[in-house]
């Protein structure tokens, strides 16, 4: 209830932060970066082709997507990925459905089988998380719902809106697009960096009160042992 409040009220705050003169800064360079990344294919190396082509860059960025749009981190799903070699797709969707309740789409479902079944190295807490980070590096920010890949059907560019389902092609990109991308970008980036806040924050309150209960512990201890001993005395 915390984080979901506190994404409300930061919501509010960035709607009237992105019209500040930083903020409308911070979307021109975001617009320009997305203009010459989408709008200039011949820049694209061979390195980015072959991750906005990777099966499992592309199943982990929905993943990705799908999970910040219920409020959650790939951070907190990592913590509920066992440590252990054969991780199959099955593992993945059942932590999915358990911790969060959330059921992927099937077409989701068909990328997150054939990356497990494509990749020739066994697949292992490290990969499953190595999989999250390379998707950020080419296919869209961490928490962001657009994501960009190469469409396995038609060999074809793709922006799409994982939660509202919306796919533009390459060639229907436009400068109208380009601006709502950039601005969800941003907010995403804000909100993924609250939401890490709010989690290392908990953390250390947990800490904070292990410690609390250990000094507590050793205190009724040492006093037990005390009262024992002056008895003893008596």
């Amino acid at each position: 209830m915390e984080k979901k409040r506190a994404l409300e009220v930061h919501k509010k705050k960035f709607s009237k932060w992105i019209r500040s003169r930083k903020g409308k800064d911070v979307l021109r360079k975001e617009h320009k970066r997305l203009q010459q990344f989408l709008l200039s294919p011949h820049q694209i190396d061979e390195s980015i082709d072959l991750m906005l082509t990777s099966t499992a860059n592309i199943a982990f960025a929905m993943i990705d997507a799908t999970l910040s749009g219920s409020g959650h981190l790939s951070e907190e799903f990592m913590q509920h990925v066992p440590c252990q070699n054969n991780i199959n797709a099955s593992n993945i969707y059942q932590i999915l459905e358990k911790m969060y309740g959330i059921i992927l789409e099937e077409d989701t479902k068909v990328l997150v089988k054939l990356a497990f079944a494509g990749r020739e190295n066994v697949w292992n807490r490290q990969t499953v998380w190595e999989a999250f980070v390379s998707s950020y590096r080419c296919n869209g920010n961490q928490g962001t719902p657009w994501k960009i890949y190469v469409h396995p059907s038609d060999d074809m560019l793709v922006v799409h809106h994982i939660l509202d389902k919306k796919k533009i092609y390459q060639h229907k990109i436009n400068d109208r697009n380009l601006k709502k991308i950039a601005h969800d970008n941003i907010l995403s980036v804000q909100e993924v960096n609250l939401m890490k806040r709010l989690m290392e924050e908990n953390v250390d309150k947990v800490m904070k009160k292990l410690k609390t209960c250990a000094a507590l512990t050793i205190q009724r201890h040492f006093l037990s042992k005390r009262k024992g001993y002056e008895l003893k005395s008596l």
